[in-house]
């Protein structure tokens, strides 16, 4: 590239500032915000400025130019929107266009690409508020020219490369540097219009505050000549603001020495600020009160600025109040309520002495303070929207229940009743307030509510239960018939024969029923129990290892046993039974990893804690908890944990049966159960049962699974239900005894008396037509002292305890039973 073609690049640039400049001096006033008419004209100038740009160019080569309209261009899209970038491209295009030459192309596409990108930057820029720095105009400047660059392969392929090779570097260097300064220079003046518009829009406003104040405003000087004065204190004064202007401030005082608030005033401008109260003269001779606040202002000869307010109204309010006061002082002071009254910025000016209750504070240092500072934070959202409610519907009595909190954080429930003063203009001028403290009312109220709640509780399970004990009887003796048949099927087939498999399910399916009813009848109370003197402790662990498997690796199973524990008389299943329950329900509320806790301890109760808890007895209790870090429950939950068939589980994983179970061996075992659960917190469960101070006794071990005791005995065998006749008799017979089957009482005592040889063991149903089985035992007796007893039945265990068979040491199997459990029972009773 030729000196000449680079020093008229520079001259070209240099043009362009020079024009910025002229612009900057005499244009900005139409730049910004200006109609649609002012944008086409300035856009028109720009388009006349990049003609002047192309009549004065770098000549390449003929029909080719360079010049500096794209950094104009593109400048123009960037500060000064689309109107008056399209009119100057539009404008520049065509000019471009009657300049024709093999440069042609290229030109409309720079002059098109340096104003839409000009636009395209602007629309981006638009969503921030930061100002353009110089770097940043740079780059922009940058982008343009490299675009610029890129038009040149639309040149003629012949001069293309010369052109590029040739002008890329003076390009990139000169022209990305006069976009920043040209930009530079529309930004700083940009700022300085700015502040120019915000001086005046603050001159505008404080013009406006100054007219349309709704108080008095004075200007005057160190002397006390007023300068100026607002609408606001010519309505106040009866006087215009020509004879204000004319006026002393001593003029206006209406006090018997006047010229010792003059000096007060004067002093008050010495030390550069004051506030006092005073009277001033209308013009008509009244006087009305003001108080009267003097600021300094920074002008040259010491200006000071006064803001008059008329306090006549206030005053006056304030007399009538004191003589309020006066009258009813004697009654407020004489109730426990609280009484309050607040003015209309929400503080109190009056309270009376129970302010000292509930607020901690004296009534003298309450007033003054904002009533709502003593509201508890959680209410005071809700009591500010509920009292806005009330003042927009104008009610007479505003009423509501909110907490407050003294400044010792003690906290009183509080039902209020509020009335709204009224001043002689009709305006409101305050609020009068009653509130009682109903803090104990309340707590009784939810103490009676939550025993409630739980007694209809306690009741709707004791109904279930009723439901599930009267069925019970005649679903296990159809269990037993299936249970028994499908037993003694298995036992007699191999399992490769046909239906080896549908049997097994069978008989699956009728002890999981069988498992259903049994824990419905401990849900009911119902469940027919061995109980034992144990020691808690060694029960529980016992089943440590089991436990710990059934909840899985990842959660730990932490044990706290009380080191000297108080005897409990129970039957240990039943214990397993609560343990199992609680720990799966442990486990499935844990989602990923966690700990099941396991403790035991003595409690007393006394009549303070069963008084809050229903159920609860005063007494001497061995504590079972289990708690665990899982999910926790929520309220609804919590209401319904206790209910038969109720689960959170999905379908087919929980029966919703545990937890009921759990309660009604609690309360069969005369305890109670207490928990406590919040979502993400977890859950425990505490369970109390009632010391036993009789001896512990050793825990009988039952036989190994799998065996199955057998004797050549002679049975009686009585019962009532002819297939459950059968099956017995045929599962005695497999097991080696000879078996003397009745169908009722009345047929026993026949074979009996016909039997020749002795009869070892009576095993007979408990309830029959004819007479129950603890009666035929004792009629047999007389024929066979040493006759050994075997009851069974499947009816509940109140109707069995009923007929006396549940005494300690009767010999008892519970319907239905599987041929193992019979075989170890009657072993048992003929051992007994």
């Amino acid at each position: 590239m030729s000196n000449d073609l680079f020093l008229s690049l520079v001259c070209n640039a240099a043009m362009l500032l020079s024009l910025g400049l002229i612009y900057d001096v005499f244009f900005r006033s139409k730049r910004v915000a200006s109609p649609p008419t002012n944008q086409i004209r300035f856009g028109i100038i720009i388009g006349m400025v990049s003609i002047l740009l192309m009549m004065v160019p770098a000549k390449w080569t003929s029909g080719i130019i360079f010049d500096t309209r794209t950094i104009l261009l593109g400048l123009t899209g960037l500060f000064f929107g689309i109107i008056p970038t399209l009119t100057a491209m539009i404008i520049a295009l065509a000019y471009r266009l009657n300049l024709g030459g093999a440069g042609v192309f290229a030109g409309i596409a720079t002059i098109m690409s340096s104003g839409l990108i000009g636009l395209a930057w602007r629309h981006y820029r638009c969503r921030e508020s930061k100002e353009l720095s110089l770097f940043e105009l740079y780059l922009f400047g940058v982008i343009v020219h490299i675009v610029m660059i890129l038009c040149m392969f639309l040149l003629p392929q012949e001069i293309m490369q010369r052109t590029i090779r040739s002008l890329v570097l003076p390009v990139i260097i000169i022209y990305p540097s006069c976009t920043a300064l040209l930009g530079n220079l529309l930004v700083r003046q940009q700022k300085r219009y700015r502040h120019e518009k915000d001086l005046i829009a603050s001159e505008e406003l404080h013009r406006t505050i100054l007219q349309t104040a709704m108080d008095g405003i004075w200007r005057m000087d160190r002397q006390g000549q007023l300068i100026e004065v607002n609408e606001a204190y010519c309505r106040m004064s009866g006087y215009s603001r020509e004879e204000l202007l004319r006026m002393h401030i001593s003029d206006l005082e209406d006090v018997p020495k006047a010229e010792d608030k003059i000096a007060c005033i004067l002093k008050a401008i010495k030390q550069k600020t004051y506030r006092l109260e005073s009277r001033h003269r209308r013009k008509d001779g009244t006087a009305f009160d003001v108080e009267i606040s003097i600021q300094p202002l920074a002008f040259e000869g010491g200006q000071y600025v006064a803001f008059i307010r008329d306090i006549t109204e206030r005053n006056q309010i304030e007399r009538k109040l004191q003589e309020s006061r006066k009258q009813y002082h004697d009654l407020v002071e004489g109730t426990p309520d609280l009484i309050t009254r607040v003015d209309t910025m929400g503080r109190f000016t009056f309270v009376n002495h129970a302010a000292n209750k509930i607020f901690g504070l004296s009534p003298k240092d309450c007033v003054g303070r904002l009533a709502f500072d003593f509201i508890h934070p959680e209410d005071r959202e809700a009591t500010i929207k509920a009292f806005n409610g009330w003042m927009k519907g104008r009610e007479e009595v505003f009423t509501l229940e909110n907490r407050l909190v003294s400044t010792d954080n003690r906290e009183h429930l509080m039902a209020w009743s509020t009335r709204a003063e009224y001043g002689e203009d009709g305006t409101i001028i305050g609020f009068a307030g009653t509130a009682r403290d109903i803090t104990e009312m309340k707590r009784s109220e939810e103490e009676r509510g939550k025993l409630e709640r739980q007694f209809h509780q306690s009741q709707k399970i004791e109904s279930v239960g009723q439901l599930a004990g009267g069925v019970a009887h005649d679903f296990n003796n159809m269990l037993g018939v299936i249970l028994g048949r499908a037993e003694l099927m298995l036992l007699h087939m191999n399992p490769a024969q046909p239906y080896y498999q549908d049997l097994l399910e069978i008989h699956k399916a009728a002890e999981h029923s069988a498992a259903l009813t049994r824990q419905l009848l401990a849900f009911a109370r119902k469940q027919t129990i061995a109980p034992k003197v144990l020691d808690l402790n060694e029960t529980v662990e016992g089943m440590l290892k089991m436990l710990t498997r059934l909840i899985g690796e990842d959660i730990d199973l932490i044990w706290k046993p009380d080191a000297v524990l108080w005897a409990i008389k129970m039957d240990p299943t039943q214990i397993d039974q609560i343990l199992v329950n609680l720990c799966v329900n442990a486990r499935d509320a844990i989602i990923d990893v966690g700990k099941v806790t396991i403790e035991t301890a003595n409690v007393i109760l006394d009549d303070a804690y069963s008084s809050s808890h229903l159920g609860a007895v005063p007494g001497e209790y061995v504590l079972l908890a289990v708690s665990d870090n899982g999910c926790g429950m929520d309220k609804k939950t919590q209401d319904k944990i206790f209910e038969p068939f109720f689960t959170t589980k999905a379908t087919g994983i929980g029966t919703g049966l545990g937890l009921a179970t759990v309660y009604g061996i609690v309360k069969q075992n005369l305890g109670f159960i207490n928990f406590y659960s919040e979502p993400g917190l977890g859950t425990t469960f505490k369970i109390y049962l009632p010391r036993h101070h009789g001896r512990q006794h050793p825990l009988k071990i039952d036989t190994l699974p799998g065996e199955q005791p057998r004797g050549h005995e002679t049975i009686l065998l009585v019962e009532d239900q002819p297939e459950l006749l059968d099956l017995n008799k045929a599962m005695l017979e497999m097991l080696g005894y000879r078996v003397l089957a009745a169908g009722g009482p009345d047929e026993a005592l026949s074979l009996a008396q016909k039997n020749i040889g002795y009869i070892h063991l009576l095993m007979t149903d408990v309830v029959m037509p004819e007479m129950n089985g603890l009666v035929l035992s004792q009629r047999l007796q007389s024929l066979y002292p040493d006759l050994k007893r075997l009851f069974m039945s499947g009816y509940t265990a109140n109707v069995i305890a009923h007929n006396g068979v549940l005494d300690e040491g009767v010999c008892f199997i519970q319907k239905p039973f599987s041929i193992t459990a019979l075989a170890n029972e009657v072993r048992a009773a003929l051992e007994n």
